[in-house]
């Protein structure tokens, strides 16, 4: 069994589809509807394809993780090249105001909250699902090659995304799938339930949300406690991929999602280390590999017919990524082809 990550194609759209049904909690950026995940595979198709594209814009990336015995999609995860590439990415910037009175001998730091478009230029890790049927250590497996594949397409071409990258994760939900911070600031300008506005950014997109919320900084001690308690706090779900996050190189940024208070992290190019501990090594077929297995993280160089994977193979002392012929095949490459390497730290 070899899983391989790849560009999305039409006819996984029902599978997309069946993946954000089933996602927990809901992710704003895969909204379970057909009509709008194939325009974003249709999208992604078009971007891969071209040659022309030296810097980063509106384009979205979206990847599939399939197990190649038996051609099942097991998860997804996408990728904006700029968060902002068409409108402006809005988040909470957490700050201090001083509130000073020299004839009382008062000075008082107050932390608030200011909206923001700041990480609009930056490159946007967006939603990663996975099928609910793996666990335990292939799960884990999974969420590593997905989250991973996408921070090789940077080291491949770096020309197509930023110099700074940012990922927004869940926030915390109670017990009935209602954000306490939403139930303390937005809610009070859209008076509609979490559920339903997440569900509608996810057709949509965020902007509207900061169109109509209030322009102006957001004194924290004035929210529910509730809600200040959950302020860039990630999901139940996600503490894990918030560590592995971090394990990547990313770190707290400040900003957290405008609907749920979730944090958001970022990262240099200079920091994440996929992207500055690669290499390139030639491949030479075989079907008996010689000395220990190594663990890698493997991807080809060609943007429309992507392929990473992680596999156990082996390096000869001349130098050679030795692959057998179906490794080979389900990575797109052929002998003397060069292959971006990354050795697995785990």
């Amino acid at each position: 069994m070899v899983w391989v990550v790849r560009p999305a194609e039409r006819e996984d759209v029902a599978k997309l589809v069946a993946l954000a049904e089933q996602a927990s909690p809901r992710l704003t950026n895969l909204p379970p509807d057909e009509q709008r995940l194939s325009a974003r595979i249709k999208a992604s198709l078009e971007a891969l394809s071209s040659s022309s594209i030296t810097r980063p814009g509106n384009e979205c990336y979206v990847l599939v993780l399939t197990d190649t015995s038996t051609g099942e999609v097991l998860g997804t995860a996408s990728f904006r090249a700029l968060a902002g590439g068409d409108e402006a990415y809005y988040t909470y910037r957490r700050e201090e105001l001083i509130h000073a009175s020299q004839q009382l001998d008062v000075r008082v730091e107050v932390p608030i909250l200011s909206l923001t478009h700041e990480l609009s230029s930056s490159s946007l890790l967006c939603a990663l699902a996975l099928s609910p049927g793996l666990v335990g250590e292939a799960r884990a497996d999974a969420r590593l090659l997905l989250r991973q594949a996408r921070l090789m397409m940077a080291a491949l071409w770096p020309e197509r995304f930023a110099s700074r990258f940012a990922v927004a994760l869940p926030g915390v939900l109670d017990d009935e799938g209602c954000s306490p911070f939403w139930d303390s600031i937005g809610h009070h300008f859209f008076d509609r339930e979490f559920q339903d506005i997440n569900a509608l950014a996810g057709l949509r997109s965020k902007s509207f949300i900061a169109e109509v919320m209030p322009p102006y900084p957001l004194y924290l001690s004035l929210l529910h406690p509730r809600a200040r308690q959950s302020l860039a706090m990630s999901h139940e779900a996600h503490k894990e991929a918030h560590a592995a996050w971090q394990a990547e190189g990313f770190e707290e940024s400040g900003h957290v999602d405008i609907f749920d208070g979730g944090p958001v992290l970022r990262a240099g190019t200079e920091r994440i280390h996929v992207l500055t501990h690669g290499r390139w090594l030639p491949v030479r077929l075989t079907d008996r590999p010689n000395g220990t297995p190594v663990r890698m993280l493997l991807a080809n160089q060609w943007p429309g017919a992507y392929r990473c994977a992680l596999l156990e193979t082996h390096v000869s002392a001349a130098g050679y990524l030795e692959l057998t012929p179906a490794q080979a095949a389900c990575l797109h490459v052929g002998r003397g082809q060069a292959l971006r390497v990354l050795e697995d730290r785990l």
